[in-house]
Parts: structure tokens; sequence; C-alpha cells
């Protein structure tokens, strides 16, 4: 679901690779519920099959209810990037529905990039 987003320091990019379209559809969809989004829900459903990177962009800037769980059909690689208190936020997020492994951790000056594997709990 598009939804009106704030630009600001509570904006982070979230890209999900290594996963079915279904799963794509599901963590977005989480989020999207409880945070405002540019996803457009069924965005993945092009009947493609080669590597895909998805991305899209959350507003962490209001305060919402916890996301609902999703079950995953396998691990997702996902990557966040943007202001170190809005990744975080959103890494908080991820770690109350999955299991949450960090891969990677680029820290800027004024940007955070973190690699995550989600895995179901």
């Amino acid at each position: 679901m598009v939804t009106e987003m704030a630009n600001g320091d509570m904006e982070v990019s979230m890209q999900l690779s290594d996963c079915v379209d279904e799963d794509v559809e599901a963590v977005f969809g989480m989020i999207g519920a409880v945070y405002p989004s540019d996803w457009e829900t069924g965005a993945t459903r092009q009947g493609h099959r080669e590597v895909c990177v998805w991305t899209t962009q959350f507003d962490m800037a209001p305060d919402s209810p916890p996301a609902q769980p999703v079950e995953l059909a396998q691990d997702v690689a996902a990557e966040l990037q943007g202001a170190p208190r809005a990744v975080r936020k959103l890494q908080a997020v991820l770690g109350d529905a999955f299991h949450v492994s960090e891969e990677m951790v680029v820290a800027g000056d004024q940007e955070l990039q973190v690699q995550l594997r989600l895995r179901n709990r």
C-alpha cells in the first residue's frame, strides 16, 4: 500500500533479495501495515524467474503498534540503509517478527547500512 511519507531522518531504504516473491510481499506487507511506505502490494507478481532485488522506503517516524509476524517460505536477505536511529528501529521491528542475524554493518557519518538474514522463529 502506497502511503504519504514524510521526508526526513526517519526514512529507511530496505532491499530484499535471495527470496521468493511471496516472501517479499509478506515482509514488505507486514511492515507496511504499520509504517508508511512506497511499496505497492502485488508489485512482485510479474511472472519473472530471474534474480531480483526488491526495494522500498519506510517512514519509521510514527509510533505504531507492533507488526504482526508472518511466515517465510525460506530465509530472506535484507539490507537496511538510512539514519542510524531509523535503521535500528526497523531492525527492532524485524527482530520482533523473525530471527534476525546481522551479517554486516557499515557506519558512515550520517548513515547506517546493515545487511541481515531473516529466518522464521
